[in-house]
């Protein structure tokens, strides 16, 4: 009989109980901050992401001809506007395209300014901006690839990306070229 009144004087006592729940409670409250501060990580870069691809789009359509100048100066403008963390993280390609009875048609082959972001999707984003048929666009794409830092959550990476259009400043019909100037078209001597 003695061990059933002991078990029974054990279950009535409280002392110690708080923690008891609070040792079953840590993990999860550990998971959930975890959560948060890698959705807030998450948040952050895309939105510096964001910020880098637009304003990369907004540089490459100063220029009347994609040359080297312009390369050259799209890649330190990009490295300038602040990276989310580690530019080799970072991927960016310019394009030049037009709407051709409704498809885009690229002006000349995709040039990657940093890393590789040809496999992102920019078609849809061209078709969806507005542009008219034959209207010259700049299509910078990006990609951002966020290593989760909670190793005990997720171990693999999450590709952010974002894709930006804009006209050329100067004209929306002129055909921005790769590296040669149409300076008959550009008019301006």
């Amino acid at each position: 009989m003695r061990p059933f009144s002991t078990l029974a004087r054990l279950a009535r006592s409280r002392s110690g109980a708080a923690a008891i729940e609070f040792t079953f409670l840590l993990p999860l409250l550990l998971i959930f901050c975890g959560i948060v501060f890698e959705t807030g990580r998450i948040i952050i870069y895309y939105q510096r992401m964001v910020t880098v691809v637009d304003n990369t789009a907004r540089f490459a359509a100063r220029f009347p001809e994609f040359d080297s100048r312009a390369r050259s100066g799209a890649l330190l403008y990009a490295q300038l506007a602040g990276p989310p963390s580690s530019d080799t993280r970072l991927d960016l390609t310019l394009r030049s395209a037009k709407l051709n009875e409704g498809t885009p048609q690229l002006a000349f082959p995709a040039y990657n300014i940093m890393g590789n972001a040809q496999d992102v999707a920019w078609q849809d984003t061209m078709k969806g901006s507005g542009f008219l048929t034959n209207e010259a666009a700049i299509i910078v794409s990006g990609r951002y690839r966020h290593q989760i830092s909670f190793i005990f959550l997720f171990t693999r990476e999450i590709d952010l990306t974002y894709v930006a259009a804009t006209n050329p400043y100067f004209s929306r019909d002129y055909r921005y070229n790769d590296g040669v100037s149409d300076q008959d078209y550009w008019n301006a001597i």
